[in-house]
């Protein structure tokens, strides 16, 4: 469907074109399926963590995708992905790469085998989080920190293998709580207490204000820096029609949601709390395509066809997610 519509707007030259634009939606898609995983994980360990009552009605709403089923179906999009990585990654090719490190860093068996230790942690953190064990969280937390970081450095960062950043690994894991605590917001269909239900808010806004915060720091940090390869990464997004993508993401993610939340009659409703959740849904939900696509289109969004593709698999994903939750 998504390619029928996106043919109206758009013209491919050839059809290899078209499979290049759905295998980076694949990619993106898989991140975004990645960052939902995580988010869950952190909120859960959280939970573990502090056992606060409140913060039961979101964690009850992401047991969905703490199993292995979902577990196995992320392993073997990101075993494809490998698979496919000559047609996303520069890296394939060792020539581009600079640094004796990082040549035997982006060797295939070594980049393999991150992916495989990567996901055995995961599974292991689902399994004892199933067994309920005792002082489970803060190792969640600290395991999806370490690991979590080297999933994001792999398959996100590695797509600008010359662009480096101390700040990048942790900006996605927040984007991945944002992303999973709006989704659990949304997904809420019974009013908890008062006093709950104004925790929820603040924890979505504090949520949503460090997001903010790293976001514009690490901007703050590179640009003054002023150093080529850094500052790549903003250039592609924010001097290129992705620009509009980025004032989408600023407007819906940061204005809005940080001036309605600090209202604290719209932070006790239902209703309200869930629009705000769906708003920090949909723009994080961008904010992943904006995370790979530039990086594979410098030049600016050349194709809608590919924001459709992503469109469509996400609330697909959100539609069976309901279907599922009414189920339990």
């Amino acid at each position: 469907l998504a390619i029928s519509i996106g043919r109206r707007f758009t013209t491919f030259e050839n059809e290899s074109e078209m499979t290049l634009i759905i295998l980076e939606v694949i990619l993106c898609f898989s991140i975004w399926l990645a960052q939902v995983f995580l988010g869950s994980l952190l909120i859960v360990g959280f939970q573990r963590l502090i056992g606060a009552h409140w913060l039961y009605h979101i964690e009850s709403r992401l047991r969905l995708f703490l199993n292995f089923k979902f577990l196995m179906t992320l392993f073997v999009l990101f075993l494809g992905l490998f698979y496919l990585r000559g047609h996303l990654y520069p890296w394939i090719d060792l020539s581009q790469v600079r640094g004796s490190f990082a040549k035997n860093y982006f060797t295939s068996w070594f980049f393999l085998l991150r992916l495989f230790i990567d996901f055995s942690v995961f599974a292991t953190l689902i399994y004892y989080l199933k067994k309920q064990v005792r002082g489970i969280g803060p190792i969640v937390l600290i395991a999806v920190l370490l690991f979590g970081s080297q999933f994001v450095a792999d398959w996100v960062m590695s797509l600008n293998p010359h662009w480096k950043s101390t700040g990048f690994e942790l900006i996605f894991l927040v984007s991945s709580i944002v992303l999973t605590y709006s989704l659990a917001v949304v997904s809420m269909t019974e009013k908890a207490l008062d006093n709950e239900m104004m925790d929820i808010g603040s924890v979505h806004f504090s949520v949503i204000a460090t997001w903010t915060y790293l976001t514009i720091m690490q901007l703050i940090v590179i640009w003054s820096g002023n150093l080529p390869d850094e500052s790549t990464w903003y250039i592609s997004r924010l001097h290129t029609s992705w620009k509009y993508l980025a004032l989408f993401i600023g407007i819906f993610q940061i204005a809005i949601p940080l001036f309605l939340l600090l209202v604290r009659k719209l932070k006790a409703s239902l209703i309200a709390t869930r629009r705000l959740g769906f708003a920090s849904l949909i723009s994080q939900s961008v904010f992943t395509f904006l995370m790979i696509e530039p990086s594979l289109h410098p030049t600016g969004f050349a194709n809608v066809s590919g924001l459709l593709i992503f469109a469509v698999l996400v609330f697909a994903t959100l539609w069976f997610y309901s279907q599922r939750l009414r189920h339990e």
